[in-house]
Formats: C-alpha cells, sequence, structure tokens
C-alpha cells in the first residue's frame, strides 16, 4: 500500500467487496455468450485445436501473435468446445478474463488502500467491452502490471516476476522496461533482467520442446510480424489511422519506429525524476497509445485500470473519459458492431455500403484519440493539488 493511502476497505467489510465482485461476473457471463471478435474468436478457437494436434501455434497465416502462455488457455477451452459445443467454448475461453476484472479491481484497491480505486475499476465499461464481449486478453497483462506497480511502489525486486507474467501472455508492458532500469540503475536492473525473462522463456522453451511451436515462427511473430502490421498503412486507434486518409502518404520504416525512442526517453526521464511508479506508468502507456502505429482498441482498458489510482489520489479524470468515448467510438468504426453476433450480418452491410464515409470518420477519431491520450500523458506527470500540497509540507 502507498504510504499516503488509507486503508478505507476494512469499513466496507467483506461483503463491499464480494458484493460488487459477484455482481461483475455476473454481467460478464451475461455478455460472454453474445459475442466475440470474429478474428480472434477464430484464433483462440484455431490455437486450441493446433495445441491438442500438437502441430505449430504460430505456423498458420492468422495465427495468435503473443508468446505461448494464452495458448494453453485456448487448448483448455478447445476441450470444452470438443465436448460441449461452440457457446459454452466462447465463455470458457473467456473466463479467465472475467474471473480476472475483479481480482484486477482489488489489486488496484491493494495498490491504493482506497475503496474507491476498487468500484471505479469495476465501473470501468472497457474491462467488459475488452473482455467480456471482445474476449481480448489485456485484463490478464494488465493484472499482473498492477500487481508488478504495487511491489515497485514498496521498492521489492519480487515484483519484477509479475512484470514477467505480464509479458508472458501479451508484451505491451515492455514500456515499462526503460522506468524500470532508470529507477532501479545499472546494477540492480542487470539483477532484474534474469527474473523479467525467465517465465516467458520458461513457458516457451516448454512449447517449443513439446513441438507446438519453433523458434522460426516464435520469432517471426515476436519480431517482424508486427513491422509488417505497422507498415500497412491503415493504422488504428491514433494518428496514424488520420494520415492513412491522405493519397499521398505511405508508411516509413523509420517514421513508424518513432513511438521506440520516445517511451525509452520519457520512460528514463520519469525514473531519473523520481515519479511514482502509477503517473510513470499511466505517462508511458499515453505516449505509446498517441504513438504506436498499431495500438488497438483493447489498450483502453489498460488505460482504465492505470488511472483508476491515480483518480482517486486527484488527477483529472475527462482526458481519460473523453479518450475512452473516442476510442469506443473509433472501435465502431473499425468494424467493432462485428463482435455483437446478432448485429454481425446488419453491421456488414453498414459497413459495405458506407465504407467511404466511416473510412474518413475513423481516421478523424484515430486523430483525435492521439490529441485525448496526449492530455492524457500531461495529467499522469502532472502532480495533483493533494499530492502537491504533501510534497511541499
Amino acid at each position: 500500500m502507498a504510504p499516503d493511502s488509507v486503508d478505507e476497505g476494512r469499513d466496507h467489510g467483506l461483503a463491499g467487496f464480494l458484493a460488487p465482485a459477484a455482481g461483475s461476473l455476473a454481467l460478464s457471463l451475461l455478455l460472454a455468450p453474445l459475442g466475440g471478435h470474429p478474428y480472434d474468436m477464430e484464433v483462440w478457437l484455431k490455437t486450441g485445436r493446433l495445441m491438442a494436434e500438437g502441430r505449430d501455434i504460430y505456423s498458420p497465416p492468422d495465427h495468435i501473435g503473443y508468446p505461448p502462455s494464452w495458448a494453453y488457455i485456448c487448448l483448455a477451452a478447445y476441450y470444452v468446445y470438443t465436448a460441449l459445443g461452440e457457446q459454452a467454448w466462447r465463455v470458457a475461453v473467456k473466463l479467465p478474463l472475467l474471473v480476472l476484472v475483479p481480482l484486477t479491481a482489488y489489486e488496484v484497491y491493494k495498490l491504493t488502500g482506497r475503496y474507491e480505486c476498487y468500484i471505479i475499476t469495476l465501473c470501468s465499461g472497457p474491462l467488459y467491452l475488452v473482455s467480456s464481449v471482445w474476449g481480448q486478453i489485456n485484463v490478464v497483462s494488465a493484472y499482473f502490471a498492477v500487481r508488478f506497480l504495487r511491489k515497485l511502489e514498496r521498492n521489492s525486486l519480487r515484483g519484477v516476476l509479475d512484470l514477467s507474467a505480464s509479458l508472458s501472455f501479451k508484451p505491451i508492458y515492455v514500456i515499462l522496461l526503460p522506468y524500470l532500469a532508470a529507477s532501479y540503475g545499472p546494477r540492480r536492473f542487470a539483477a532484474a533482467l534474469p527474473l523479467l525473462a525467465s517465465i516467458p522463456a520458461a513457458v516457451t522453451a516448454a512449447t517449443i520442446a513439446a513441438g507446438r511451436a519453433s523458434l522460426e515462427t516464435f520469432l517471426d511473430t515476436m519480431y517482424y510480424q508486427p513491422m509488417r502490421l505497422e507498415l500497412t498503412g491503415y493504422g488504428l486507434m491514433n494518428i496514424w489511422s488520420f494520415l492513412a486518409l491522405f493519397p499521398q502518404y505511405r508508411p516509413n520504416p523509420l517514421a513508424s519506429q518513432v513511438w521506440i525512442p520516445v517511451i525509452a526517453a520519457l520512460g528514463i526521464y520519469l525514473g531519473r525524476r523520481g515519479c511514482p511508479p502509477p503517473r510513470a506508468a499511466l505517462a508511458l502507456l499515453a505516449a505509446y497509445m498517441a504513438l504506436y502505429p498499431w495500438v488497438s482498441e483493447a489498450t483502453l482498458l489498460d488505460a482504465c485500470v492505470l488511472a483508476a489510482p491515480l483518480i482517486a489520489r486527484g488527477i483529472d479524470a475527462r482526458p481519460l473519459a473523453l479518450l475512452v468515448a473516442a476510442g469506443t467510438l473509433f472501435n465502431v468504426l473499425n468494424g467493432g458492431l462485428k463482435m455483437l453476433g446478432g448485429l454481425s450480418r446488419v453491421a456488414s452491410e453498414v459497413y459495405l455500403r458506407y465504407g467511404g464515409l466511416i473510412w474518413m470518420l475513423r481516421g478523424i477519431m484515430g486523430l483525435v484519440c492521439t490529441v485525448f491520450s496526449l492530455c492524457l500523458l500531461a495529467e499522469a506527470i502532472h502532480p495533483a493539488p493533494r499530492e502537491a500540497y504533501r510534497r511541499s509540507s
């Protein structure tokens, strides 16, 4: 718990945590069978089948784009598919995500000691859109990232294992490494690197040894496939989709990687400045969302989780609210309605009929998302009035 926080959870008792968690699970279980991102659901099912057959999960043209930890969840869910059919499988493959929503909220509470952070996190719409409806796995990485931040605030090296677990599912929080290096210093960071690599390396090595992946296809997925996506020219939820509106725009390999030196410089600056871990994490995520060419709308979940501790500490929540609104609209314009099974056919017809207009609005909303991401970045690194007062005292 942060030293300046107050443990308000005791006033609410066990029921104060279990009742909202039960409501969260009930809502998630209601939403889970109703939809799913068509591409991701197909990949999760295909990955489970390949795992069951002992084949390379990275070999098909469309395959899982992360380290293989999630593939084992897909394998377990695939056995449900073979036994009970597609609807039961849809719930089974999302079930770890549904459970992790309240668990992540509880980790946010433990990070801050503020009960309202627990409620704020549980009431964040993107957690349910991304986990329960979409079926994307950001909540897994976010859960372990919050655990890491909590232990980092206590200056504990054990938290590095939580960051390692986060990276083994979805490596988005690699953006924290420059900050960690600057905070720890060269010697301590060097000592942390084996711990940081331990879980992704162990899971990947075990998967390759079992014949369910090869080193060549794994490296292609982790390093070369992202570059190919970034150079498609379509862009996703930021300024890159706006640039794609202009006929003269051509993707540039160097320009598409500008986010890397920016994240590195920002992380080192925040680490040397002694910026608290929750603030630094949100600032780095906001910079990533503003600049990474292939940033997914699922990253809105991460923004809500990382912002919740700071909202309780006094930052202005409006940039986050505007970013979530703009990102949700971008998702709708980017084919998001296809995630709702009952609307999928109608949505496809609408996207085909009004494709030109939707493409233009999508690009404009990408620019809007970048503006609000930068506003969130500024808010994250600027001390809130209460925090500034405590420092001056």
